[in-house]
């Protein structure tokens, strides 16, 4: 059985990093072949399609996803919450309501511990995003106003990269994976 609590470290220190949840740089080492992926009823399947969506989705320039905390949930021992603040423009122009969402992981336990599910939700309502965005004006007033900015936090460590043989370790592995499914993301 996989430590969810090992893999909530591995998955803060990554998304911290890449902000894979908006640029789409994500490790496909991490996922499941059968991979799923659920935001606002729309779903996709496999890692590739899921990082293009997200990347194609956002203003790279612009586009944050700034980490609160990822920890495993404990009412369900095969999920991790990620716990984030979106904020930024869309790839379309239109403005993002700084927002806190969480993405729920589920992680297949009882195999090699990959993800393979993902559902991202956000605090604030879709009809109050979808007006936000026509009428920031609004924010703060008949809207929800932004969600304040997330504390400074150190970087936090990949536990699979602590020292030169888990970076090496991490890196074949990677590099495997990406030889594997082809060239991924962004």
């Amino acid at each position: 059985m996989v430590d969810t609590t090992i893999m909530a470290k591995i998955l803060d220190a990554e998304i911290f990093e890449t902000e894979w949840l908006v640029t789409g740089r994500v490790n496909p080492a991490y996922f499941s072949d059968k991979f799923e992926f659920r935001e606002h009823g729309m779903e996709l399947e496999g890692i590739e399609n899921y990082a293009r969506f997200v990347h194609n989705l956002y203003d790279q320039a612009t586009v944050r996803a700034e980490v609160v905390s990822t920890l495993p949930c404990p009412d369900h021992a095969d999920q991790i919450t990620c716990t984030w603040r979106l904020s930024g423009t869309l790839d379309n122009g239109d403005p993002i309501k700084a927002q806190i969402c969480r993405t729920i992981f589920t992680i297949d336990t009882y195999g090699i511990g990959l993800i393979t599910y993902q559902e991202t939700v956000s605090e604030v309502s879709e009809w109050d995003m979808l007006l936000s965005s026509f009428m920031p004006f609004l924010n703060g007033t008949i809207t929800a106003g932004d969600a304040p900015p997330v504390p400074t936090r150190k970087p936090p460590v990949n536990p699979l990269k602590k020292d030169r043989f888990g970076t090496l370790l991490a890196n074949v592995q990677s590099s495997f994976s990406l030889l594997y499914t082809g060239a991924l993301c962004v």
